[in-house]
């Protein structure tokens, strides 16, 4: 989410200059492409009838594919430019308002667009006056911070995917990827392509990915946020069997139960790294939600909570639902974030006074506030490609290996993927001789080409 100051200080003006740059851009590779394709191909078309000369001509149409893609790709970056600079000032206009009012009444606006009325005493006439301003004015901003941080996400992973498209020659390539503004399935895949130095997986078996599903559904907290926290508290056997039905991870999970009961009663147990008095206070609260744990020692409660990862997710999320009843502070899926880890008074009024802006925050907040930011992209395509038909990934992945060469695999690197989601492919595109790579692991549920023996015409491939 925004804060209140990005949103002040934007300057829509000059992703409007920006726009128009980009339709500059756009029409000069316009103007080569058309030179390239019609007039030097005219020209060398009269002038050297020869298989040179043919060559010479494809390797020109092949400059005007590339230049019609780059024109295609600033065109659509002229678009991204002016959508943003259409919606910042949309929502600026609509700030700006708001804070004229509250300034006219008195009340104080927080950087999470949270509004408060100045403290001391208020006469009881007027309370209820009071209240509807406030009202009022806290509608007003949670608009305008909501609308620009949705064009502002936009606009961000529309430009990812331009990014990925700059080494793409194929103007009918590039024109898939920018289908549904830089959303489709082949945009999806591209950015995952190129996420090898992301985020670390959330390394748990499709079942809990579904789990946390269900308790979004069930508590009205975020898929995303259940998500962020399992990433975040990863338990070391995570990393080593992320089925957590191994060896390694029982002994982890006895280890954890040991020190609750002994060495250390406050220790973190489970995948959301939930302690014991908090996971306590949730089924106090809500005894009808839990009627199983009702009653249940430490020892049992703890044992319960390391042996029932699903049922751990389901406590996390419900704990979360009451951190955001309290709403000073917890505005925000990153507020509520930060929150799970410490629930104090004194990063209530930070999250208050700074809304999502992590870079004044210390210690080890700032690691989460970091933490958080840098996971954001990755978990909107990993939710991007999951919530696709298969068919059409498969698709995507299609026409990312018939770019590929036969000898190298196309892996797409999400965080998380459901199950039956694919993610790799093997290539199909000629590989190159002399070029020596590792062997390409088996793709499952796809079947290797054999080689073709001397003289023989080649093999279709499987499917």
């Amino acid at each position: 989410m925004l804060t209140l100051d990005d949103l002040d200080h934007a300057q829509p003006g000059l992703w409007q200059q920006a726009c128009d740059d980009a339709l500059t851009t756009a029409r000069h590779c316009e103007h080569l492409a058309s030179v390239a394709r019609d007039e030097v191909n005219r020209t060398l078309a009269g002038a050297w009838t020869s298989p040179t000369g043919d060559s010479a001509r494809a390797r020109f149409a092949r400059h005007a594919e590339s230049y019609d893609s780059a024109a295609l790709s600033m065109r659509d970056l002229a678009k991204v430019y002016d959508r943003l600079a259409t919606s910042m000032a949309a929502a600026q206009r609509t700030l700006h308002g708001a804070l004229d009012f509250a300034r006219d009444h008195r009340l104080n606006v927080g950087q999470d667009g949270s509004v408060h009325r100045d403290p001391g005493p208020v006469d009881p006439a007027k309370e209820a006056a009071l209240g509807e301003r406030i009202h009022q004015a806290q509608a007003l901003i949670t608009a305008a911070l909501h609308d620009a941080t949705a064009a502002d996400v936009g606009a961000a992973d529309e430009l990812r995917t331009l990014a990925q498209l700059s080494g793409i020659e194929s103007s009918g390539t590039v024109r898939a990827a920018l289908d549904h503004d830089g959303n489709s399935a082949l945009a999806v895949a591209l950015r995952l392509q190129g996420t090898h130095d992301g985020p670390h997986r959330i390394n748990v078996p499709p079942e809990l990915i579904e789990a946390a599903r269900r308790a979004s559904a069930e508590t009205g907290i975020s898929t995303d946020l259940l998500l962020a926290v399992m990433w975040q508290e990863q338990q070391w056997y995570q990393n080593e069997e992320p089925g957590l039905d191994g060896p390694l991870t029982a002994l982890g999970r006895r280890s954890d139960r040991a020190a609750a009961d002994s060495l250390k009663p406050d220790k973190s147990l489970g995948i959301t790294h939930i302690k014991l008095a908090t996971a306590r206070s949730v089924i106090d609260a809500d005894p009808a939600g839990f009627p199983n744990l009702v009653g249940l020692s430490d020892a049992r409660l703890a044992e319960y909570i390391e042996e029932h990862p699903a049922e751990d997710v389901r406590l996390s999320a419900y704990h979360l639902k009451r951190l955001r009843r309290t709403p000073d502070g917890a505005t925000s899926d990153k507020q509520l974030f930060l929150l799970y880890a410490a629930d104090t008074e004194q990063v209530r009024r930070a999250n208050v006074q700074y809304g999502d802006d992590g870079s004044h925050r210390g210690a080890a907040i700032k690691d989460r506030s970091d933490s958080w930011d840098a996971l954001q992209q990755s978990l909107r395509d990993a939710d991007a490609w999951n919530s696709l038909p298969e068919a059409e990934r498969r698709r995507a992945l299609d026409d990312l290996a018939s770019r590929t060469p036969s000898d190298t695999a196309v892996e797409l690197n999400p965080v998380y993927a459901g199950p039956g989601v694919s993610t790799r492919a093997r290539g199909t595109a000629p590989a190159q001789p002399g070029l020596l790579r590792p062997p390409v692991p088996p793709v499952p549920g796809v079947l290797p080409t054999p080689a073709p023996s001397p003289g023989s015409a080649p093999t279709p491939p499987a499917g």
